[in-house]
């Protein structure tokens, strides 16, 4: 009797352990059958900073949410002043990265860049050397919006998206951004 026990428990767990693993490897493919270009489009709120593989997690209270929009636009609202901007600028996803006058680097992840376009400096501001006048950014974007303009881009889940930024020049900051859809 013990034995017909200790069987009918051993085919459970084994049952229990391969109904785990498929559900496990269903999650995986249903995070392979996302596609990009169309579920990046919503609303995002940036809610964690991860550092260390994620063994270094950070909460984060959003200050707005970031909106991206068709045709490649990207918006903030702003929670304090409750205003809504559309930029200028524009975001789009491949698989390549390129660094000044190198050659794009194709990758095997999908990189999301942002493009912020330069406009001439308020203030007169002169470059010394050549007495024209200097160029910068357009915008300023929110501080939910991790700098740079390369981001590898993780889909978590549909629902959850991690950037980790590519360019050189941000590469003192290890965090991953970690957003969430906002319904």
């Amino acid at each position: 009797m013990n034995k017909k026990i200790l069987k009918f428990i051993a085919l459970m767990l084994v049952l229990f352990g391969n109904f785990v693993s498929c559900k496990d490897n269903a999650s995986e493919d249903d995070n392979a059958n996302i596609d990009p270009e169309e579920a990046i489009l919503g609303k995002w709120e940036l809610v964690l900073l991860t550092r260390n593989s994620g063994s270094d997690e950070q909460k984060y209270t959003p200050t707005g949410y970031f909106e991206y929009l068709p045709d490649s636009l990207m918006a903030w609202y702003d929670y304090a002043t409750k205003k809504y901007t559309v930029f200028e600028g524009k975001y789009w996803l491949d698989n390549t990265i390129k660094y000044l006058d190198v050659d794009p680097i194709t990758t095997d992840y999908m990189v999301l860049h942002y493009e912020n376009p330069l406009v001439e400096c308020e203030n007169g501001f002169l470059c010394n050397e050549c007495g024209e006048g200097l160029w910068c950014y357009k915008y300023e974007y929110p501080i939910d919006k991790p700098s740079g303009f390369n981001f590898k881009l993780n889909f978590k889940e549909r629902n959850t998206i991690s950037l980790y930024c590519l360019d050189a020049m941000f590469y003192t900051s290890d965090y991953d951004y970690i957003y969430k859809r906002k319904k």
